[in-house]
Formats: structure tokens, sequence, C-alpha cells
């Protein structure tokens, strides 16, 4: 990464930011080993994971 903002201004070193990222990248997908370390506030255990709300998804739209 080389900029991230938020609300179009520069994030501030001494603050504190949440985020939100796909299961996937949040287990090291795609070479972001960096998430694994950093503390987690969720778990797949509080709520479905992204792959099954598209397969859901896709499953009701396919069904007549």
């Amino acid at each position: 990464m080389r900029a991230a903002s938020v609300g179009g201004n520069a994030l501030k070193p001494v603050r504190r930011y949440r985020v939100a990222v796909a299961d996937f990248l949040a287990r090291g997908g795609d070479g972001y080993v960096v998430l694994t370390e950093a503390p987690g506030l969720g778990s797949s255990e509080d709520g479905p994971e992204l792959i099954e709300i598209v397969v859901e998804a896709l499953e009701r739209v396919a069904s007549p």
C-alpha cells in the first residue's frame, strides 16, 4: 500500500482504525500474511464467511 485515507484525510499514526476484509485475505490469502498477525475483533464464528454468502445468493437466483 502506498497511501490510505479516511474521508479524504490522511491516516494519523496516533489513531486506531478498524478495517474489514474478506475472510480469504484475513487468513493470509494472496500473500497478505501481515493480516494474520493483526489483532482481530471478529471471527468466522461471528457470522458466515464470504463464500457462504455468495453461494447462498447464487442459489437463490438460480432457483425457479
